[in-house]
């Protein structure tokens, strides 16, 4: 009985505890949002395209610029990447669910299942380290064959290696 109690306090102090780091991480998240919306408009931040916040650090001899802090073109980024996900993932994952459910024999199901299984769990991290790598050389010399210059940043590889991601 005794045993279970201190379990059970524990355990309480263990939530406790995470509730409370929680709410620290998001007030301060608060704070610091209220003091950089002191300095930058609201309206400026949301619906400005250009983003220089390296000016707001410090020189050398101690003097600093205002930073530009405009979203606009992060949200795009954004927004472009997941679309170009989805138009990855929808066919993709759809195809392969087709296959394995339909038309693969079961000796394929055995080779294939736990190899989509081993990719599910490849941290992002080694995922974006592949797209920078292989995929956005790839795709630069791929349109170079159309008389096309592309980006080593562009939102393709990205959003290629995000649509592999979630299939």
């Amino acid at each position: 009985m005794l045993k279970e109690k201190i379990i059970k306090f524990a355990l309480f102090l263990c939530a406790f505890v995470s509730v409370i780091v929680s709410f620290a991480i998001m007030l301060t998240i608060l704070i610091e949002a209220l003091k950089f919306f002191q300095k930058e408009s609201v309206v400026t931040f949301l619906f400005s395209s250009q983003w220089a916040a390296d000016a707001a650090f410090m020189n050398a001899d101690g003097t600093s610029k205002q930073g530009i802090f405009g979203a606009l073109s992060l949200f795009w980024g954004t927004f472009y990447i997941s679309l170009i996900a989805m138009l990855t993932a929808l066919p993709l994952g759809v195809m392969c669910a087709i296959y394995l459910g339909v038309f693969a024999g079961k000796k394929s199901k055995n080779y294939l299942k736990p190899i989509l299984e081993i990719i599910a769990g490849i941290p992002t991290v080694v995922f974006g380290f592949f797209a920078a790598i292989v995929v956005a050389p790839f795709i630069v010399w791929f349109f170079s064959l159309f008389g096309i210059q592309a980006s080593f940043q562009s939102a393709l590889g990205a959003g290629f290696i995000m649509g592999i991601m979630i299939v």
